[in-house]
């Protein structure tokens, strides 16, 4: 196989965050990089719902604390620093179970010395998060327990619901949301891209990229246009959340990898690609 199956293949990679590494991936397999971030992290105006966490914390209310993201994780524990001592912080959670989603998350509290005590296995959607709980040793059965659960961006209402059904009691702690880009030019330009069929494959990472490519197609007035162009290039999706996103909307998935990761997303996308785009 070739070193650059992507020769010739202009991808629209919508991650933001790791938009530069996204670029550098696609370029290695001679891919034509044309990044369009889709979103963007904003904190939220007022913490209340954080500084009511930790004072439960610190009396002992909780039974788990889940966390979510590498990103929320940090933002919790710099805003928790704002008002209390970290100390303490930690130490009110080894009285508690500790539950990370996935590397992400785990890879912030190893950085901020907290023990986690259960990990949801890959591909870290709610799914496997909800599976774990309600029957790993530690945490099961889930009646009567109270959890925090760190969000991110926006409530995962399908955990929530399944953890209430369990008889888990949920307190949300939101820390940010997700918004568009202050700069829409770029994301515009992506949509443009595939719909004028100069790029030929579409990249997602999470599924709000989504929601919001299409609500700015959908501003533009471009969303039958973009659904028709999908239906024409290869839609790659990063693992299940996002490809359930995908189907969800409407919109094909042509590609998703074994794992959920980047890497992994971006060099199966190119292995994919020759056979996907080879003439009938």
């Amino acid at each position: 196989m070739s070193n650059t199956p992507l020769d010739g293949i202009t991808v629209v990679g919508f991650e933001s965050r790791m938009s530069d590494t996204t670029a550098d991936l696609i370029r290695k397999h001679g891919g034509e990089a044309l990044p369009a971030p889709s979103m963007q992290e904003a904190p939220l105006d007022d913490h209340d719902a954080v500084f009511n966490f930790a004072e439960g914390l610190l009396n002992g209310e909780f039974d788990l604390v889940y966390f979510n993201t590498g990103v929320g994780t940090r933002m919790v524990f710099d805003t928790l620093e704002t008002r209390y001592d970290l100390d303490d912080v930690r130490a009110a959670l080894r009285e508690t179970i500790v539950v990370s989603r996935s590397p992400k998350p785990g890879g912030a509290l190893k950085d901020l010395d907290v023990s986690i005590d259960v990990k949801a296995p890959e591909p870290h959607s709610w799914r496997e998060v909800l599976d774990t709980l309600t029957s790993h040793e530690t945490t099961a059965p889930l009646e009567g327990k109270r959890i925090a659960i760190n969000e991110y961006g926006q409530p995962n209402e399908e955990l929530n619901d399944g953890l209430r059904e369990a008889g888990a009691e949920i307190v949300r702690v939101p820390i940010y949301r997700w918004t568009l880009p202050d700069d829409l030019k770029p994301l515009k330009n992506g949509i443009r891209a595939l719909i004028g069929g100069e790029a030929q494959v579409a990249l997602f990472t999470s599924r709000q990229q989504v929601v919001h490519m299409l609500q700015v197609a959908a501003d533009e007035g471009w969303e039958d246009a973009l659904r028709t162009a999908l239906e024409d290039a290869m839609v790659a999706s990063v693992g299940p959340v996002t490809s359930e996103e995908l189907r969800k909307h409407d919109l094909p998935v042509d590609f998703e990898p074994d794992r959920p990761k980047l890497a992994i997303l971006i060099k199966g996308m190119a292995e994919y690609a020759p056979q996907y785009f080879k003439p009938a």
